[in-house]
């Protein structure tokens, strides 16, 4: 069932499945997020099919979960509960305040926009080995890993041997 977010600026309606929907589960996380993102969606003007964009509040809004990782710094691969692909996670460092978030969002057939994704933080490229992967993504996550904190992994998946 999907749930209204709210217009763009240029009267384009947007809305999020809260049950299926990648945006679901961080906003389960982060009751705060639609608001954010339906604040950033009011500014912004939406033409394409397909969009993925950051917009800056200009105040804090929460803590990027994403830390850059020195060539030594011992990480570990994992898969969380429901997602099989491969994560890279540290211990290491601190979530930084940050003032952006960042969504996705896809045209339907009827004009109006699905919330695909949407997080407190900034443009990031896709995780390696999945469907919408770039060239610049395993250079990207080579040196940035998400923090390990509450995530809940998939029993017997944690390695420190890179598996991409």
């Amino acid at each position: 069932m999907k749930q209204p977010v709210g217009p763009t600026s240029n009267g384009k309606q947007v809305f999020v499945d809260l049950i299926h929907s990648q945006a679901a589960k961080h906003i389960a996380g982060h009751p705060q997020l639609i608001g954010h993102v339906a604040e950033a969606l009011r500014q912004t003007t939406v033409k394409t099919a397909y969009l993925k964009f950051e917009y800056n509040l200009k105040r804090s809004i929460g803590y990027e979960n994403v830390v850059p990782t020195a060539p030594a710094e011992k990480v570990v691969y994992a898969q969380t509960a429901h997602d099989g692909l491969y994560t890279r996670f540290t211990r290491k460092g601190n979530p930084s305040s940050t003032t952006y978030v960042s969504m996705a969002l896809q045209q339907n057939e009827d004009g109006t926009y699905d919330l695909l994704d949407a997080w407190i933080g900034r443009i990031r490229p896709p995780r390696p080995g999945s469907d919408n992967e770039t060239p610049a993504s395993r250079e990207y996550w080579a040196n940035h890993a998400f923090l390990l904190d509450k995530q809940v992994l998939r029993p017997h998946t944690a390695t420190e041997t890179c598996p991409y």
